[in-house]
């Protein structure tokens, strides 16, 4: 394990230059961070990207929050127990919804699949990728990907897709 004994230090070694965060209460003595960071020589968050940011705390906020009830109320059970939430989860999320080409992009998106990777795995272009993602943002009544995450971390938690629609 390699320690630092400043942040500086700490800084200079991963080659970065400047660090935001979002800082979210979890409870009384708990607290979770996620850090957004820029490496030396790119240009520094600009006041735009500071307010878009600013602006996305309640998301952030909502979404790691869910994370962190989730884990917390499927920590107690078995390890494949958990596995099979979660592909259960994936199976089901969107159905009724979402057309099934919309719920396979939910379901790369939500891997971590970017557009241009979803349109690859596919077969389809990216404009057509942009145009499922925008169809189902709307039938899901959400605008970002991070809210997609959020819906999906509540389906995990027991509550389908469609009752979690606001």
């Amino acid at each position: 394990m390699l320690l630092f004994k400043n942040f500086r230090t700490y800084y200079h070694h991963l080659g970065l230059c400047e660090e935001v965060g979002f800082f979210i209460n979890l409870g009384p003595d708990t607290h979770a961070v996620l850090s957004l960071m820029r490496r030396r020589g790119r240009t520094r968050f600009c006041e735009d990207e500071v307010r878009q940011l600013e602006s996305a705390v309640p998301v952030v906020s909502a979404a790691v929050r869910a994370a962190w009830e989730a884990n917390n109320q499927v920590a107690t059970r078995p390890v494949d127990e958990h596995d099979h939430l979660v592909q259960e989860a994936f199976a089901s999320f969107g159905r009724g919804v979402l057309t099934e080409r919309e719920c396979e992009v939910v379901r790369l998106l939500l891997q971590g699949h970017s557009s241009q990777s979803v349109a690859q795995k596919l077969r389809i272009s990216p404009a057509t990728v942009k145009v499922h993602r925008k169809n189902l943002y709307e039938k899901l009544g959400i605008g970002s990907q991070s809210e997609l995450l959020a819906l999906f971390i509540q389906a995990i938690k027991g509550k389908s897709a469609s009752s979690a629609l606001p």
